[in-house]
């Protein structure tokens, strides 16, 4: 879908380093272990299932959660919707109009919003490390781990815009005439209907939860190598191959802008002691740990690939409009 990686970029910059997600029936809970291949995140199986109870419990989790009905959007503009037109609406309500303005423009209505993140990250961090270390877990050069997801656990509808004619709207009429933002208006509208003006809304809707509406994964890097010749996975598999000692370090760092976690996962390798060698050898690799956000995957990790999202049951709506696109409310 060519609207992916617009609607991705702008996403990320609503929710700062977090990545959408539509699949209903594959939730992304903190824990997953992701594959990213072809620009796309998939998920690869939850770390949780390969923990004894005593390491389950290092990876307990923190949640907030809300009753109410949020909205956010990006890339939409409020305008004026029905009432303009000169058409009748409810008695002491105020229509409106929601403009996406451009390709991979959103807008979201979550009910029941739940944010879920690991409570020490550096734990979760040591034990994945050590299970790479053990053999427990293969490592991947592609891989990346949810450290917190977004869910809504009452439902929610999801609109994003595919193309960039500037005709895509939501139409509706909320009680309070005073509502001046898309997304205070999308979150009272709530429960009402919303009439689709234009071509290429596609929408996504459930009414059950809970729901990953977006999730927040960590990259690992090894510093000054280009992320597709790290070579890390040959080599995890030949430190267990001749049976050496592998240990390892984790540390935060100073993260880069914009980033709330940085680690170092400092691996140390020893050889294993022969008659030909006197003395044990000793290699060290450094992975450095980062949140990941669709910037970064596409300056640093992958600058040839488009990120794609793995839009599943989604509906198309919309229908040509009667006229143009109504000019926002300044």
């Amino acid at each position: 879908m060519s609207f992916d990686r617009k609607f991705q970029t702008l996403f990320n910059g609503v929710k700062t380093n977090r990545f959408a997600t539509w699949e209903p029936n594959a939730l992304t809970d903190p824990g997953t272990i992701l594959r990213f291949d072809k620009g796309t995140f998939s998920n690869h199986f939850n770390i949780l299932s390969r923990l004894s109870d005593e390491e389950l419990r290092e990876f307990s989790t923190t949640t907030q959660a809300t009753e109410d009905t949020t909205a956010f959007s990006g890339g939409v503009s409020k305008g004026r919707g029905a009432q303009a037109e000169g058409k009748a609406v409810g008695a002491g309500k105020a229509s409106f109009s929601l403009k996406f303005a451009r390709e991979g423009a959103f807008a979201y209505l979550v009910k029941g919003r739940q944010e879920t993140q690991f409570k020490d990250i550096p734990k979760v961090l040591a034990i994945f490390a050590k299970k790479i270390a053990s053999g427990d877990i293969e490592w991947e050069d592609n891989l990346f781990l949810v450290i917190g997801t977004t869910y809504a656990t009452n439902g929610c509808s999801i609109w994003v815009c595919d193309n960039n004619d500037g005709t895509s709207r939501l139409e509706g009429a909320v009680e309070d005439a005073l509502l001046d933002t898309p997304d205070k208006v999308l979150a009272a509208s709530a429960g009402l209907d919303l009439n689709t003006k234009g071509y290429g809304l596609i929408k996504h809707e459930t009414s059950t939860g809970p729901y990953s509406i977006y999730f927040q994964p960590m990259a690992f890097v090894e510093p000054g190598k280009s992320f597709r010749k790290q070579g890390l996975a040959n080599w995890f598999k030949a430190q267990l191959r001749f049976g050496g000692k592998l240990e390892v370090e984790v540390k935060k760092i100073a993260p880069d802008s914009g980033k709330d976690h940085a680690y170092s996962l400092l691996f140390r390798a020893t050889s294993a002691a022969s008659s030909k060698k006197k003395f044990a050898l000793v290699e060290t690799r450094e992975v450095r740990v980062y949140e990941t956000d669709q910037h970064f995957l596409q300056t640093y990790l992958f600058p040839e690939e488009k990120i794609e999202d793995p839009g599943s049951n989604i509906e198309r709506h919309g229908s040509e409009s009667s006229g143009g696109a109504e000019q926002a409310e300044g």
